[in-house]
């Protein structure tokens, strides 16, 4: 008989596992197990075995056909089990096709070897069979099943699979529910591999079911694991490893210990099914319960967010977990009704007082009542527990900064009813800001506060609780603060400096010397009666408001406050309570009180208490004080309004402050002309000067008081030896002239002894020390001080940064100073005078009424109009006039600042620096330039120092006499036509175009003119640019270049190597480069950089264009023994850069010789044409021999693509089209490494060729070698490229790369020792290389950067370490071989 079933699960390849209908509640139908008849199938692995070939495909083929839908099955007969699941052999149908026969078509199955004569189903199915073996399908594919791992356990290094794969989404397939929300997957690695996890569904936690038989589970687990089989089991899913199962460690825990966790036996992780998160059905179905220390993992991407929209959705409904849930308690009900305890649960207020890290008192600003609060779910470090101290103390300072006095929004969360010693407490959530940031969440993130663990069914929590969580992870995560494991001091008490009035009056003079000093109100006795802490020095004080009283508040329930103390208390309390503020202090009382002035910015918290009318005005203090007249006005419009303690006062209200004078609207003054005399010149920190008014009494009163002073000091004591000047003090100093003279201390330094004074009646600023110092005598104070401070009007001298500012204070100096002057007061800024000053002896100022010597600086070029300054010029039209005409006038004689072109001041830093880098940059040369001069060919003529003053010469030739002296740009060589290339000529030291000439034939027909203008300023004084000593250098320049030049062009003509009439008819087919416009020794300084060597270089010699469109070009260098070896140049497609390397000195016999030898190669070349050839010839010195490295170094910079492929030994005789291909298609910017092995890593094969970016900034170094070897030079270029970019290097497998041997081109005559010592050094090198990169690594983790390359280095230099110390008894072979470095072939 045929039943009907639903498939649950597949085993193999020829068993599944059968349910049936689930129950009416959702209970778990009945299982049986069907073993297919006549079919058998490769079985799956498990703990003890391996899986067979091909089960896991032939299981989950028959996974994909079957799991999830109806079957009919007819059971052909049963086996016996041991538990209660029914196991059954026989025939199965989904949808009409057998199972067994889908299985043998597609070669997942075999036929079951059977002694009953076969029947037409039998034979059926063995052609089904046949089939698929012909067709080799399954099980007969002729490649074999594909190789992989599978782990069965859990991964051994736990943190790392974790920290690994954290966050990353994997393919996976459900293998196994054990309950609702815990899982066994198979993930899918990415390289292949299968690796089996247990998974626990993040955010939710479901009903266990029973391990044990009999052993009932528990509420709604069968029921919920049922759920979850349905839907996921054998699925294909997507995981997402998010942590390991432990939850976050309790602050301050004791004992706790850093030892590392043992192997997970289950991670935390999302599995998402294509229908969406299982767990949020779950928990919508009512089957599974929000965990809420999972909330940081989930909180990011909303998936918390969501949970909890399930889970209310469930207990709306009541479903099945919920179906019995508690009434809503008193909390929730006060939050619905929206009030608590009488008061509004939502309300604005301002933050008064910080208590401790979690509580705080609000204002509420309706109804003007304090309220003190609890964070919601929030816990802080507690003051009395000496590990929690120095935390807490940091989390009250942060709620300080953050809300002290600031606008909040408060809404009351729940109440917390009152517990033996706890009062009861409103709990809220309170935010601040326009970002309304919840204050809780950021104290709970920085790790000064911790999350409450509330109960599973504690509905009183904070509605942000998930946030709250979500911040604690990171906080653990980041290992701040309580979450350090850092055991931080308690701090110290601080140290009460008001104890006594003996104590503190040794403070007094410290804190009257400081002015002003910060601290913090830490407690408000009474209105006028302040605790102040000053976190700095680590003391505490009592400040006692000055000038002011305020009413006496009660210390006890006995005592009685005075009237409107009580509210001058709170008053004070709310305003200043935890403040930053600074404080003055001017006395001390008999208890140690510190009497002075609290200042809250620039707000003065005696006049506010004076203004509010909670204080009077004390006229006895308050007289000697220079704010006092605040107070009083403060205290008039107290009475006046009646307020608080003058709410009786009957009086008449007192007449008004007097309105302060208007201000000066801008207009001109009032011409006033005074007889003055430049006293003092300053140049330091801006210029200014002092004046001495003649035509006035105290110039005379003040010659009968220096004859007095003087007597008085003749015969005057010694200052007191308590005697301390201070800021703003009048007193007599001693002037190096050993004179005394009245002055006032602008600063003094009781450390150093000595005080900044400025000499009042001659305005000069000095230094002295406080030996030279006594009290003013009090007779001498009567007559003002005589030198006023003063300025230019509208002008103000070069800046001190300007190389005429001393020009200009000298000339200054020159004119004015010790001088009788007219001055005119054109304005006043406070006590410093604008002054136009006249020269009463220039005749020119007799006849102009408007000349100045202000405007004689402007016309000078020594000054400048001070538009930002001097606001007031607009006042004066017909002096702005006379300015402007002596500006133009300063231009057109190129005077002062505008020696070097039409340019105001602040331009001129500026277009020296752009001149001073444009002749940087000619000097530069060829390295410079490099990347520009692809863009076309361009001239750079001359030698770097002549071509430099040849700019600036011309820049001032331009401003002074309007000639348009300039550098040429212009083709550098005529293109002619042709199909083969020529062979031209290079020019050995420089080559000049005609229009460079051009411009050197301009410079040299004014050339005298710049000379006669550097002897006149020279005559003058004016070292300047030194211009003299560079126009004699410069004429020796053209001599000497004149003379090269024409040597080089000799040599070529008699070399036969330039042949003007050698012109062909045919079409241009080679371009030259610009680079054979560059010297010799800057090519040579680009080519070896270290081992510079003694040479000729020719550059493109050859030259052909390329019309194959590549970016990559093939360097390469031979020896002139090897010239037939250009013939193999051909098997290469595209562009190629060779440097030939020739020991015949240039113009030798040798030389025109090869020379020659390359001329017979234009017809090889014709037919290479179109793939473009750089031929460059390099003569080098025999004894030197130079470095083959260096040789590919200059191949490569006269490269004309973007990409470059060096081959150090050469190109294949046969080169195919796989290889080049290969080479072209890579585009990464990273080198890499061809060779023809599986060596993907190093060291790589030998003679390896390396394909690279032309400007990759890691280029072959030469080094230094006791004998010559090609493969020992690519050798170290290779570990050079790989160590220098952190093993960021890439290989490939050419297969028919015909690559040679290491040491085939070593020299045979090299001896074993220089051998043996080039092999220690090297292995010293790169030891030491290694240590540099590990300290580099250390460097940067210091800062918590986190770099690649470091970590790649330090890697591999810890097993360097390693690994020489097992080889310190080793040969030095073994060393070499494993350091990379290809021992060399010596005989």
């Amino acid at each position: 008989m045929s039943l009907k079933a639903i498939v649950k699960s597949v085993i193999s390849g020829d068993t599944l596992v059968l349910r049936g209908r689930p129950g009416p509640q959702g209970q778990s139908p009945k299982e049986r197990i069907l073993h297919l008849a006549d079919a058998v199938a490769p079985r799956m692995g498990n703990q003890t075995r391996e899986d067979e070939p091909w089960a896991f495909e032939s299981r989950d083929f028959l996974r994909a056909f079957a799991v999830g839908k109806e079957i009919s099955f007819t059971s052909t007969h049963s086996f016996p089990s041991n538990d209660d699941v029914t196991r059954d052999f026989g025939t199965a149908e989904i949808g009409g096709v057998d199972v067994a026969s889908e299985m043998l078509r597609n070669g997942w199955a075999k036929i079951k070897e059977s002694k009953r004569d076969p029947t037409d189903d039998d034979i059926q199915k063995r052609e089904f069979e046949a089939e698929a073996k012909a067709a080799g399908k399954g099980l007969w594919n002729s490649h074999g099943p594909q190789a992989r791992a599978v782990h069965q356990t859990m991964p051994a290094e736990s943190q790392a699979f974790v920290s690994e794969w954290k966050g990353k989404s994997l393919d996976a397939l459900v293998e196994q529910v054990r309950d609702g929300s815990t899982l066994r997957v198979r993930l899918f690695m990415p390289d292949g591999e299968h690796q089996m996890v247990n998974i626990a569904l993040a955010g939710v936690r479901c009903a266990r079911t029973s391990s044990k038989q009999g052993e009932p589970s528990e509420p709604w687990a069968e029921e919920a694991k049922f759920f979850t089989e349905s839907r996921l089991l054998q699925r294909a899913v997507r995981v997402v490893i998010l942590s390991l199962p432990t939850s976050t460690a309790t602050p301050f825990q004791a004992g706790a210990n850093n030892a590392p966790p043992p192997p997970a036996s289950i991670f935390i992780g999302t599995v998402l099914h294509p229908a969406g998160n299982v767990a949020e059905h779950l928990v919508a179905a009512g089957l599974a319960r929000v965990v809420d220390w999972h909330a940081g993992m989930l909180a990011a991407g909303g998936s918390m967010e969501r949970l909890r929209a399930a889970e209310k959705v469930a207990k709306e409904k009541r479903a099945c977990l919920y179906a019995n849930m508690a009434i809503a308690s008193a909390s929730t009900a006060v939050k619905s009704n929206g009030a608590a305890n009488g008061n509004t649960r939502v309300f604005d207020g301002t933050v008064t007082r910080i208590w401790s890290g979690d509580q705080i008192s609000v204002i509420d600003r309706e109804s003007g009542k304090e309220r003190r609060l609890q964070f919601s779910s929030t816990k802080g470090p507690r003051l009395s527990d000496p590990k929690q101290a120095y935390y807490a103390q940091e989390a009250r300072d942060f709620l300080r900064k953050k809300l002290i006095g600031k606008h909040v929004k408060v809404t009351v969360d729940f109440i917390r009813p009152r517990d033996g010693e706890y009062e009861e407490r409103e709990c809220a959530t309170v935010r601040y800001g326009n970002q309304n940031s919840n204050v809780a969440e950021q104290l709970v993130e920085k790790g000064l506060a911790s999350v409450v663990r509330h109960r599973r069914d504690d509905e009183d929590r904070s509605p942000d609780y998930d946030k709250l969580m979500a911040a604690e992870q990171a906080a653990v995560t980041e290992t701040r603060g309580i979450h350090s494991g850092k055991e931080q001091p308690a701090p110290k008490p601080s140290v009460n400096i008001s104890e006594s009035g003996a104590r503190a009056t040794t403070f007094v003079n410290g804190f009257k010397r400081q002015g002003k000093v910060s601290a913090i109100v830490d407690y408000v006795a009474s209105g006028s009666r302040f605790k102040l802490f000053l976190p700095k020095e680590n003391q505490t004080l009592t400040l006692v408001l000055n000038g002011i009283r305020a009413p006496r508040t009660a210390r006890n329930p006995s005592e009685k406050s005075e009237p409107f103390g009580q509210e001058a208390a709170d008053f004070t309390t709310r305003r200043y309570m935890q403040r930053d503020v600074e404080f003055e202090v001017d006395t001390v009382d008999k208890s140690g009180g510190f009497i002075g002035t609290l200042w809250l910015k620039s707000e003065n918290a005696a006049i506010v208490l004076i203004k509010e009318g909670l204080a009077s005005v004390h006229p006895f203090s308050a007289d000697g004080l220079s704010w006092s007249t605040q107070l009083y006005a403060a205290e008039a419009e107290a009475k006046q309004a009646r307020r608080n303690l003058w709410e009786d006062y009957d009086e008449e209200a007192e007449k008004a402050v007097e309105a302060p004078p208007p201000e000066d609207d801008g207009g001109p003054l009032k011409s006033e002309y005074l007889d003055v005399i430049i006293s003092d010149v300053r140049a330091k920190n801006g210029f200014s000067f002092s004046v001495q008014i003649l035509n006035t009494e105290g110039i005379a009163t003040l010659e009968k008081l220096m004859r007095d002073f003087s007597l008085h000091h003749h015969s005057a004591q010694p200052a007191p030896s308590n005697f301390v000047p201070k800021a703003g003090d009048l007193v007599s100093a001693k002037f190096s002239d050993g004179s005394w003279y009245r002055a006032k201390i602008r600063r003094a330094s009781p450390v150093k002894k000595e005080a900044e004074v400025t000499f009042i009646d001659y305005g000069n600023q000095d230094i002295v020390s406080f030996q030279k110092i006594r009290p003013l005598d009090p007779k001498f104070r009567s007559l003002p001080g005589q030198a006023q401070d003063a300025r230019l009007s509208f002008v103000r001298l070069v800046s001190d940064e300007s190389e005429y500012h001393a020009d200009a204070v000298d000339r200054f100096r020159q004119l004015c100073e010790g001088r009788k002057l007219v001055a005119n007061i054109d304005s006043k800024e406070g006590s410093t005078l604008h002054l136009r000053l006249i020269d009463p002896n220039d005749p020119v100022a007799m006849q102009d009424p408007l000349a100045c010597i202000n405007a004689d600086l402007v016309r000078e070029g020594l000054a400048s109009i001070d538009r930002k300054g001097c606001k007031y010029l607009g006042a004066y039209p017909h002096i702005m006039n006379k300015l402007h005409i002596a500006v133009a006038e300063a231009k057109r004689d190129r005077a002062g600042m505008f020696e070097f072109g039409d340019v105001e001041e602040d331009d001129h830093h500026s277009s020296l620096d752009e001149c001073a880098c444009a002749m940087e940059a000619v000097e530069l040369g060829a390295s410079a330039s490099l990347p520009q001069l692809y863009e076309g060919p361009q001239s750079l003529s001359g030698s770097g120092s002549f071509q430099s003053y040849l700019s600036s010469a011309g820049s001032y030739h331009r401003h002074a006499k309007g000639a348009n002296v300039h550098l040429e740009k212009g083709q550098s060589v005529v293109h002619v036509g042709s199909q083969s290339p020529r062979f031209q000529s290079v020019p050995v030291e420089a080559s000049l175009h005609s229009g460079s000439l051009s411009g050197i034939g301009r410079f040299m027909t004014n050339f005298p003119e710049f000379l006669l203008e550097d002897l006149h300023r020279f005559r003058h004084g004016h070292l300047g640019g030194m211009y003299l000593f560079w126009s004699l250098y410069c004429c020796v320049s053209v001599l000497f270049f004149s003379f090269k030049m024409h040597s080089a062009l000799q040599d070529a003509v008699a070399a036969g190597r330039l042949q003007p009439n050698h012109v062909s008819n045919s079409l241009d087919a080679y371009r030259v480069s610009p680079l054979t416009n560059i010297s010799v020794h800057q090519r040579m300084s680009i080519s070896f950089p270290n081992i510079p060597l003694s040479g000729h270089l020719e550059t493109f010699t050859l030259s052909t264009h390329s019309s194959v469109n590549t970016d990559l070009t093939a360097c390469l260098w031979i020896e002139e023994g090897e010239l037939d070896a250009l013939a193999t140049l051909t098997t290469w497609p595209g562009p190629m850069s060779v440097v030939v390397v020739i020991s015949a000195q240039s113009g030798s016999t040798g030389h025109l010789a090869t020379l020659k030898r390359l001329l017979g190669l234009i017809g090889l070349l014709d037919t290479h044409a179109s793939s473009g050839l750089l031929l460059h010839v390099l003569q080098v010195s025999s004894s030197s021999g130079g470095s083959a490295n260096a040789y590919l170094n200059l191949a490569r910079l006269l490269a004309p693509t973007d990409r470059v492929a060096l081959f150090p030994d050469g190109l294949p005789s046969h080169l195919s089209n796989n290889l080049y291909s290969s080479i072209v298609r890579s585009t990464s910017p990273l080198p890499l490494v061809l060779g023809n092995d599986s060596r993907r890593i190093y060291p790589f094969a030998p003679m390896s060729p390396v394909v690279l970016p032309k400007d990759y900034p890691t280029w072959c170094t030469e080094r230094f070698s006791l004998f010559r070897s090609r493969s020992l030079d690519w050798e170290d270029c290779l570990w050079q490229l790989w160590f220098e970019s952190g093993g960021e290097i890439k290989s490939v497998t050419v297969d028919d790369w015909p690559g040679r041997e290491a040491g085939i081109l070593n020299s045979s005559h090299n001896s074993a020792i220089s051998a043996k010592i080039n092999r220690r050094w090297t292995i010293k090198y790169r030891e030491e290389a290694c240590a540099l990169a590990v300290k580099r690594a250390q460097a940067l983790e210091t800062v918590g950067y986190v770099d690649k390359k470091a970590f790649q280095w330090r890697k591999f230099c810890n097993e360097v370490r390693s690994r020489l110390k097992t080889m310190v008894r080793g040969s030095l072979a073994e060393r070499f071989k494993f350091l990379g470095t290809a021992t060399p072939n010596v005989t």
